[in-house]
């Protein structure tokens, strides 16, 4: 069964956590492909309804952490294509959640914005970071397949041969 956004908000009304998820399930898709403007309009509308309380209980304190980690992490990654420092704002709001995976990908987000500016020695600090969570436990399939892909693209930009070389190999070994 097809369900239309119109079918869909008809059945749970737009506030509806139902609809809010059918919308993030939408802005994955968007940035699937390539349609990143789209797919930030509809986080950054799920950013702000998910604060609500409402939302909240119905959801239980642990699984609103873990969608809301994943709006912000998704904006995280969008960020770092544009200028200012909302990638940073995010990466802020994600540790703040409490949640050891969204800490970790907050530094992952970080790594990225500075990396896209070319900032090698603040893009190891992170990386250190990030390494340092990955020994301690966390969840690491995004530090060793995902990270690597996106950071490629602001490696070659910036120059740094090194890394685009380290990374290239990182993924010749995964594949």
């Amino acid at each position: 069964l097809l369900v239309t956004e119109e079918l869909q908000q008809f059945l749970f009304g737009k506030g509806h956590i139902a609809s809010l998820m059918y919308d993030f399930a939408d802005s994955q898709y968007l940035m699937g492909f390539g349609l990143e403007g789209p797919a930030t309009e509809v986080l950054e509308q799920l950013r702000r309804a998910f604060p609500d309380p409402a939302i909240k209980k119905v959801l239980g304190e642990a699984f609103w952490k873990a969608m809301y980690g994943g709006i912000l992490f998704s904006l995280g990654i969008l960020y770092p294509y544009e200028f200012g420092e909302r990638t940073l704002a995010i990466a802020r709001e994600m540790e703040e959640l409490g949640v050891r995976v969204w800490a970790m990908a907050a530094e992952e987000v970080r790594m990225l914005y500075h990396a896209m500016r070319g900032e090698s020695e603040a893009v190891q600090r992170c990386r250190d970071r990030v390494e340092l969570f990955a020994v301690q436990g966390s969840s690491t399939w995004q530090a060793d397949i995902f990270w690597p892909i996106l950071l490629m693209d602001s490696e070659i930009r910036a120059g740094d041969t090194i890394a685009v070389r380290t990374i290239r190999e990182q993924l010749l070994r995964r594949a």
